[in-house]
Order: C-alpha cells, then structure tokens, then sequence
C-alpha cells in the first residue's frame, strides 16, 4: 500500500486544492514549493546515503 503522494499527485489532489484555494496558494506557488522540496529531500538522501557507506567502509577496515 502506498502512504505517499508523488509531486504531481500532490498538486492535483482535491483535499489539497481546497485547502490551498483557502490559505490563497497559487497552484504555481504549490507546485514550485512541492519540487523545491523534492530537491532538497533528494540531496539530503543522496548525502545520507554515501555518508553511510563511508562510515560503513571505514568501520569494515578497523
């Protein structure tokens, strides 16, 4: 089952439009909000990610 909705799903649900309609979020303004955040989530995981295998390296080699 999946819990999470991808970027485009997230802009073009309902629930979220409603809401957004109410806070006077342009769809843009969502829309550039949800992909900045994709990107930042995608570099942290890329940076947690190879410290990981660094760390696990370097505890490999002790």
């Amino acid at each position: 089952m999946k819990n999470d909705l991808t970027v485009p799903e997230a802009i073009n649900d309902p629930m979220i439009r409603i809401l957004n309609n109410a806070d006077r979020i342009s769809e843009r303004a969502f829309a550039q909000l949800m992909e900045s955040a994709a990107r930042v989530t995608q570099r942290g995981t890329r940076a947690l990610e190879e410290n990981f295998s660094k760390e696990t390296l370097v505890r490999s080699q002790a």
